[in-house]
């Protein structure tokens, strides 16, 4: 298990260092009047993957056990890094300060200064919320509707039709955020997301209902999540950027860890299936609300006071 552990934490690493540059670097090469689209069409890698391995692991396990799945997981992006080493343009906004013999080391104290300070606070409360949901429910449905009656590979599917409503999510509120903006669309979507949780919450098991809810949880809330990363990397400077999403979606991760152990007490003491997904709708209203107050509020994007 120590070792297990180790490799785990040295894995995150990788994947804690490598998703925040993805969306700084697709955020610098966009246009600006599609920037939110590309950005939700390049994470919805993130489901999309999680979708194809939900779907393969069991036949993975058949033919090669457990370990064929990570076997897998590591031939891929090592295929991959010198496919990026060839290909990845370098920020460009990092090349131009180079040039000018401009330093590129930002210290992360500068998420504290008096010009973000606030949204750097509101943006880390946001994205542990929602993460806490996100993980609560990836990491619980497949046990909870097992124990309610439904096969294992029935209730397996419920987390391959989560992140299906996360693709669907993406592609259709970061177009919408870029027609009119992340203060009018990201409130409803995170307000939405909370019904469809409930909802979920309030469904049999059996019932020909569960998999359409399950399906708008997942835009509400693999959807929302994208159009955070997407506000996120326009609320800062370029030399920010990276820092700046890395450090929310850092703090995001411990909601991730927090939702899945705080789910495992409410069941150990008894608490329903209404419960559990109620404490997962609740939580992902505090983005909703973080996004009317920052909508209401003085403060605004990078882009938006250029």
């Amino acid at each position: 298990m120590t070792e297990l552990l180790v490799w785990r934490f040295l894995t995150g690493i990788g994947l804690g260092a490598a998703i925040p540059n993805l969306i700084a670097l697709t955020a610098e090469h966009a246009p600006e009047r599609h920037r939110a689209l590309a950005l939700g069409v390049m994470f919805c890698g993130f489901p999309a993957g999680a979708l194809i391995c939900g779907l393969a692991a069991p036949s993975m396990v058949a033919a090669g056990g457990w370990e064929l799945i990570f076997i897998i997981g590591g031939v891929f992006p090592l295929m991959l890094a010198p496919i990026l080493w060839w290909a990845l343009k370098e920020s460009p906004d990092w090349l131009n300060n180079k040039s000018l013999d401009k330093p590129n080391l930002v210290p992360v104290g500068q998420l504290f200064s008096p010009r973000f300070r606030l949204l750097t606070a509101l943006l880390w409360l946001a994205f542990f919320a929602n993460l806490f949901a996100l993980y609560f429910l990836i990491n619980w449905m497949p046990s909870v509707f097992t124990d309610a009656g439904l096969s294992f590979e029935a209730a397996s599917r419920t987390t391959v039709i989560l992140n299906v409503g996360g693709i669907a999510g993406g592609l259709l509120i970061n177009p919408l955020i870029d027609r009119f903006g992340a203060f009018r669309v990201l409130p409803a979507t995170f307000g939405f997301a909370g019904l469809a949780v409930a909802f979920v919450g309030q469904v049999e098991p059996a019932s020909s209902f569960l998999l359409p809810a399950i399906f708008c949880a997942g835009i509400g809330v693999i959807g929302g999540q994208l159009g955070g990363n997407a506000f996120a990397a326009g609320s800062y400077p370029a030399l920010l950027r990276a820092s700046g999403v890395g450090w929310a979606l850092s703090v995001g991760r411990i909601g991730a860890v927090a939702g899945p152990a705080i789910g495992g007490v409410l069941l150990a003491r008894g608490t329903g299936v209404e419960g559990l997904f109620l404490t997962a709708a609740a939580a992902t209203l505090i983005p909703a609300a973080i996004f009317l107050m920052l909508g209401r509020g003085s403060i605004t994007s990078t882009e938006n006071q250029t």
